[in-house]
């Protein structure tokens, strides 16, 4: 009798650390001990709610501990399996810099409210203006910083003319202000697969384009909130 309630708490347990209820069935089959069914059953589903209610599963802890906590998030709801085009924030939800642009333009980026963090440079093309005049393609993404850098120089230029800015440098250095290759991904990623790709890229977002035009973006806050 001893030795039977032993082994329903090690196979608690174990289901309870990993909430792996297979543990459970693996000793039974071991064992072969028919009337251990509903002990070894009840044991372990009890062992795994009480668990969830104390902490997180053993491998779930281990991913949250190495900054990986969306993980558990994201494969324990059907959230996970959405596509990029229905988490992504629409490209007319937030401002845009032109590739040719002028002072006005990027005030009114730097302008725009909630405050932007990063922009994407946008271009656009004949066939867009007329079938869809309200789409452009990614060009490239500048960053805020970058972006006040890049009004500095256009405010110092006495020239009317529109500024190229992926061709824009910082005075100090060769290195480009904007970024011309950002992460763009497919709209048709799941959300579980766009997570590993930032987390993957360290990028804190990503612009999801379909044939080069520009659809939106994604980051943490769209994913896991």
């Amino acid at each position: 009798f001893e030795a039977r309630l032993a082994i329903l708490g090690a196979s608690a347990f174990g289901c309870g650390v990993v909430r792996a209820y297979g543990i459970a069935i693996t000793v039974f089959e071991v064992l072969s001990l028919n009337e251990m069914v509903v002990p070894l059953s009840l044991s372990s589903l009890t062992a795994v709610v009480v668990a969830d209610f104390i902490s997180l599963p053993f491998f779930d802890t281990a991913l949250v501990r190495r900054g990986w906590h969306g993980v558990s998030k994201l494969t324990c709801t059907d959230h996970g399996e959405e596509p990029a085009f229905m988490v992504m924030q629409p490209y007319s939800d937030f401002p845009s810099v032109p590739e040719l642009a002028r002072l006005e333009d990027l005030d009114d980026a730097l302008n725009a409210q909630p405050p932007q963090l990063n922009f994407p440079v946008v271009g656009t093309d004949d066939f867009l203006l007329q079938h869809h005049p309200h789409h452009r393609t990614l060009r490239g993404a500048v960053t805020r910083h970058s972006l006040q850098e890049l009004r500095r120089q256009v405010a110092a230029n006495t020239a009317t003319d529109p500024v190229r800015l992926l061709t824009q440098r910082w005075e100090e250095s060769s290195e480009l202000l904007c970024d011309p290759c950002p992460l763009v991904l497919d709209p048709l990623f799941t959300v579980q697969e766009l997570y590993i790709t930032l987390k993957v890229a360290r990028k804190d977002m990503a612009y999801i384009t379909g044939k080069g035009v520009l659809l939106g973006r994604v980051g943490f806050k769209e994913l896991i909130g």
